[in-house]
């Protein structure tokens, strides 16, 4: 009899993942845990519900976790949800997450953004044991990749489904073993927990220095959502890694008594 797994996730990341699960001849996806049916999802389509209805896999609400038989493996890829502890502990294997993050470093949200804003040099994922604390289980593997010069935050984040992707790919049989290894996160290193708004201030200053704001633009720069923008006259003036500075000798130029000051 296979290992019995719950997937937990969404995104294109997500949807890799289960791909990858669903390849698998040794386990059996007792379901599938995702967000509901939303119009306008930023990455496009949905492929983690479709994927489970194609496969015939139930859809299930996070406490519909607690009424199924046995699970040996909790996988969580991208999940939009912090996973209830008494979930995880349904796992008789292990319950792991593959962050898109270095881990301790960034945990939380937003990462690739904040990467580019700090001026990291590089950037990767973590697959990791999830515990009742976010992000702060044993790593089974990081693995970190060069920033590139002149990265924007969508392109590194894009980036770095590769990475991810591959972790997945080189240790889940592994897990569906039960013989992998996990190491505790340095409790002396560095770490920032980042929230789902972390990003809400994008106004940038005139007075920055080039480093600064080429920074704070890139970091900014995820489409489909608003990027960093000056304010003139009122008016947001948005910015690009493309035009940033074109805008801003601009309206130095016209020294424009409107142009605010953050």
């Amino acid at each position: 009899m296979g290992r019995r797994l719950v997937f937990f996730g969404e995104k294109p990341l997500g949807a890799r993942a289960l791909e990858r699960v669903l390849a698998e001849r040794d386990i059996d996806v007792a379901g599938v845990v995702t967000r509901k049916p939303t119009p306008d999802v930023w990455w496009g389509r949905q492929r983690v519900r479709e994927l489970a209805i194609e496969h015939g896999i139930p859809l299930l609400g996070r406490r519909d976790v607690l009424a199924l038989g046995r699970v040996d493996i909790v996988l969580s890829v991208l999940c939009p949800w912090v996973i209830e502890p008494e979930i995880l502990t349904r796992a008789t294997i292990a319950a792991v997450n593959l962050h898109q993050a270095p881990l301790p470093e960034y945990r939380g949200c937003n990462g690739a953004s904040h990467a580019i804003i700090d001026g990291a040099c590089t950037w990767g994922g973590t697959l990791h044991l999830m515990s009742a604390e976010l992000d702060r289980g044993d790593i089974i593997e990081k693995r970190l990749f060069p920033v590139r010069p002149g990265v924007t935050a969508r392109e590194l984040y894009d980036e770095n489904d590769d990475n991810c992707d591959a972790i997945l790919r080189d240790n889940l049989g592994a897990i569906i073993e039960g013989r992998f290894t996990a190491t505790p996160q340095d409790p002396r290193a560095r770490s920032y927990l980042h929230g789902r708004d972390s990003l809400r201030d994008k106004r940038a200053d005139l007075d920055w220095d080039d480093e600064r704001l080429d920074r704070f633009v890139r970091g900014l720069e995820f489409p489909p959502f608003e990027p960093a923008y000056f304010v003139a006259g009122g008016a947001k003036v948005h910015l690009t890694r493309a035009n940033w500075r074109e805008v801003r000798a601009a309206l130095v130029a016209k020294a424009r008594p409107d142009v605010e000051r953050a």
